[in-house]
């Protein structure tokens, strides 16, 4: 299953060595991961994509919101939407 994690994290040196050594020490791939600075510059926001099933993916999710750096993590959920006749694919955070 495909799916899109954010995660908020606080901006500081090794952070993201962090995250992606626990996707490695579980033997979980990340597909794509893109991060940047948030509005508040202590923050940075990283999204990740990678092919997990439900239990992997919950899995990860505990994992990155028990690390200390990461302030919140969510999965997005694909939501799609038609109209004039042409796809599109967008994604909705879920509520809490």
């Amino acid at each position: 299953m495909w799916s899109i994690i954010s995660v908020l994290v606080e901006n500081k040196p090794g952070v993201l060595f962090k995250v992606t050594n626990l996707f490695r020490s579980r033997n979980y791939n990340i597909d794509s991961i893109s991060v940047g600075i948030t509005e508040n510059p202590e923050f940075s926001r990283m999204t990740i994509t990678t092919s997990a099933d439900e239990k992997q993916l919950n899995q990860i999710i505990k994992q990155l919101d028990k690390m200390i750096d990461s302030v919140e993590v969510k999965h997005l959920e694909e939501k799609r939407q038609h109209g004039n006749n042409e796809p599109c694919q967008c994604f909705q955070m879920p509520s809490s």
